[in-house]
């Protein structure tokens, strides 16, 4: 899935209780709302700039 960042970008911007956070040493992010995990994303690398 590709994923387009400044759709990203927006939503996050009207989304005050989202928090975007890498796993631990993986590729891995992880979109919590309100502190769940409301989305996981593996990406081709953690180089995401919002």
């Amino acid at each position: 899935m590709k994923i387009n960042y400044e759709i990203l970008k927006n939503f996050l911007r009207c989304n005050n209780g989202i928090k975007l956070i890498f796993r631990d040493n993986s590729n891995i992010l992880d979109i919590y709302l309100l502190n769940s995990i409301i989305l996981s994303l593996k990406l081709d690398n953690n180089n995401l700039e919002l």
